[in-house]
């Protein structure tokens, strides 16, 4: 008797999952790879209005045991393009007719589209920073530039965290910064506009790197620096 009702049980669940389940809804454990970071779906949608155009598109679907390690994959079918998304740091990802905001995975990744380049912080203090970007090995043929966003994020117990900005509503010109392959590039960042003065503590600042003005091969490099 046991037997038979703890069967029952186990049916009377599963039907239950499946009658509340969203249609088609994406596991939380679908990836894709954008601009060099790997990002994850919050199971968010946010279907407001936009513009028609994708930033990029997902050419190349992986098993979805694997992880993306290149721009353009995605570990899951039926996947559309995708836009940035109306938040810092999240993309949003078009899967049939609805846009599911990615997150950046909170985890380790690998990933292939660094050109040999790294990135590095000098003189930091409160309101600014010289950003250094140097190549090991050699240089790429492609001509790379630097975008002129950013974002800053603070280091905390719990991870990094975005950080806020003084002003509301602000937007990018369109001009990059060169990034010379024969010499380190030295560019200086003064955020006081945008963030204001910064608390002393560890932060980490994130930089797109164009190639070749083919920003669908973006690739977005950090330096971790102090504010004392």
């Amino acid at each position: 008797m046991k037997k038979y009702i703890a069967i029952f049980a186990a049916l009377l669940l599963a039907a239950c999952g499946e009658a509340f389940a969203p249609e088609d809804a994406i596991s939380p454990k679908q990836y894709v790879m954008v601009k060099g970071l790997l990002y994850e779906n919050t199971g968010e949608i946010n279907n407001a209005p936009r513009c028609g155009n994708t930033e990029g598109k997902f050419p190349e679907i992986l098993p979805e045991n694997e992880l993306p390690r290149k721009n353009g994959q995605a570990n899951f079918s039926g996947v559309g393009g995708w836009q940035n998304g109306t938040e810092p740091m999240t993309i949003e990802v078009l899967y049939k007719d609805d846009w599911y905001v990615f997150a950046e995975a909170d985890r380790e990744y690998e990933r292939e589209c660094d050109f040999g380049l790294s990135l590095s912080a000098e003189n930091a203090n409160s309101t600014g920073l010289t950003l250094v970007y140097s190549f090991s090995g050699e240089p790429p043929r492609e001509q790379l530039s630097a975008d002129i966003s950013y974002y800053i994020e603070r280091k905390t117990e719990g991870g990094w965290e975005l950080c806020e900005t003084v002003i509301d509503d602000y937007g990018w010109c369109l001009t990059g910064f060169f990034i010379s392959p024969d010499s380190e590039a030295c560019e200086d960042v003064d955020w006081e506009w945008l963030y204001g003065e910064l608390s002393p503590g560890v932060y980490r600042i994130s930089k797109t790197v164009i190639p070749d003005t083919d920003y669908w091969n973006a690739c977005t490099f950090r330096a971790e620096f102090e504010v004392e």
